[in-house]
C-alpha cells in the first residue's frame, strides 16, 4: 500500500486515490482516508489544503502521463520557492505559507485549466462551461456540472431528464456508456424530473444510499457536513437502497421497483450518525392530482370514512381507518385553504379521534361518535 507519510498538498493533489476520495467519495475510500488522517494528525493541514485546490479546481485524471504532471508541477512550485525567498524575505511564516498557497492555487488553476482547454479543442469540442458560475467538464468519462453560483441552476440531461442542482452542488453523470441504467452521482441537493424509460432506470448514486426510479419527480439532499441524507417524492415511486446493501447491485441490475418505496408525498431521512433510516411524510405534503381534474374539500354531513378517502386521494396518500366506526360520523367543514396537517386536525377533533403519522402513513385512532 503507498504511504502517505511524508506527502506535502502538492504531492496529495497529484495523488489519483487521493482525488478519487475528494471528487468520488465512497464508503471504502471515505473509511481508508478518515482513518489516516486520524493516524497522522500532522498531515491534516496538507491535507485539507489539497483537497480545497482539488475541489475548487474540480482536478480530474488528465491524459497526460504522471511523469510530465509531476515535472510541470515541480517548476511551478519551485518558480514559487524562488520568487517567495526573492520577495517576502521579513514576512512571518504564517504570511509566508498563506502567500505560497494563494500563488500555488493560481498557478496550479492555470496549469489545468490549459490542460482542460486543450483536451476539449482536439477532442470534445461540444463539453463547456455555460457560465462563469456554472462549470461543466468530463472527469473520467463522466459529465460534471458544479454549481459555483448562488442560486439553484437547471440542467437538461442527455436523455432529457431535468436538474435544479442547489449552489454548491456536483452531479456527474454518463449515459453514453452500454450499460442498462441511467447512472448519476450528487453530492449536494438538487431536484430530479425523469424522463421515464421502463429499460433504462434511472439511478442516483450518494454516499449512504442509491435512488432507483423509472420516470418520477423527486428531491435528494446529500451535503457535505450534513448530519443526514434525505430523499422525498413529489410524483410517482423511488426505490430507496443503502449503498451497504449486499445485494445492492443485484436489486439494481433488476427493471422492477420493489422493496423500500416511497410514493408521493413520503420521505426517508438516513442518519450518518445513527446509520439507521426513518421513513415519514415531507412537512408539507403537496397535492398531486391531475391539474384537470377539479378536487374539493367542502363538505357538508360527510362520512368522515368518505373525508379521509377524499384527503388520501387528493394527496396521494394512505390513511388508515376503521370504515365501520366512522361511517357514521358525519362531518360539515370547509377545509379548501388548509394544509394536509390543518385539514386532519379539525376532521380529528370533529370526529372525537386522532391520529399518528406511523412509516409515511397517517394512522387514524379512533372509538366512533357519540
Amino acid at each position: 500500500m503507498k504511504r502517505y507519510d511524508h506527502f506535502r498538498a502538492e504531492d496529495f493533489v497529484w495523488d489519483s486515490s487521493f482525488r478519487e476520495w475528494v471528487l468520488k467519495p465512497s464508503p471504502e475510500n471515505q473509511k481508508f482516508w478518515n482513518k489516516w488522517i486520524e493516524l497522522h494528525p500532522d498531515r491534516k493541514g496538507h491535507v485539507e489544503q489539497a483537497r480545497q485546490i482539488v475541489m475548487s479546481l474540480q482536478i480530474s485524471e488528465p491524459e497526460l502521463s504522471e511523469e510530465h504532471i509531476a515535472s510541470k508541477v515541480e517548476d511551478m512550485l519551485e518558480q514559487l520557492r524562488v520568487q517567495d525567498i526573492q520577495e517576502v524575505e521579513p514576512i512571518a511564516e504564517v504570511g509566508t505559507s498563506w502567500l505560497i498557497w494563494r500563488r500555488l492555487a493560481a498557478a496550479v488553476f492555470l496549469f489545468v485549466a490549459l490542460l482542460w482547454v486543450g483536451r476539449q479543442w482536439w477532442q470534445d469540442p461540444s463539453v463547456v462551461a455555460t457560465s462563469d458560475s456554472t462549470q461543466v467538464t468530463t472527469q473520467e468519462g463522466l459529465e460534471v456540472f458544479y454549481n459555483q453560483s448562488g442560486h439553484t441552476e437547471s440542467y437538461t440531461l442527455s436523455d432529457g431528464s431535468r436538474v435544479s442542482l442547489e449552489p454548491d452542488g456536483k452531479l456527474s453523470y454518463d449515459f453514453a456508456s452500454k450499460d442498462q441504467q441511467r447512472k448519476v452521482y450528487l453530492v449536494g441537493t438538487a431536484f430530479f424530473e425523469v424522463e421515464r424509460d421502463t429499460l433504462k432506470p434511472f439511478i442516483v448514486h450518494t454516499t449512504e444510499l442509491v435512488a432507483k426510479v423509472l420516470g418520477t419527480s423527486f428531491t435528494v439532499e446529500a451535503n457535505e457536513g450534513s448530519q443526514s441524507v434525505r430523499i422525498s417524492v413529489k410524483t410517482g415511486k423511488v426505490m430507496v437502497l443503502e449503498k451497504s446493501d449486499p445485494l445492492l447491485e443485484q436489486k439494481l441490475s433488476e427493471l422492477n421497483i420493489s422493496g423500500e418505496v416511497l410514493t408521493p408525498n413520503q420521505q426517508i431521512t438516513f442518519s450518518r450518525a445513527s446509520l439507521q433510516m426513518e421513513k415519514s411524510l415531507v412537512s408539507e405534503p403537496t397535492l398531486v392530482l391531475p391539474a384537470n381534474r377539479a378536487v374539493s374539500f367542502e363538505f357538508e354531513e360527510t362520512p368522515a370514512s368518505v373525508v379521509f378517502a377524499n384527503l388520501a386521494a387528493a394527496y396521494g396518500i394512505e390513511i388508515q381507518y376503521d370504515e365501520g366506526l366512522l361511517k357514521e360520523c358525519p362531518l360539515t367543514a370547509s377545509l379548501g385553504s388548509l394544509n394536509l396537517h390543518e385539514k386532519l386536525n379539525i376532521v380529528c377533533k370533529a370526529v372525537e379521534a386522532r391520529y399518528e403519522i406511523i412509516n409515511g402513513q397517517v394512522v387514524i385512532y379512533s372509538k366512533g361518535c357519540h
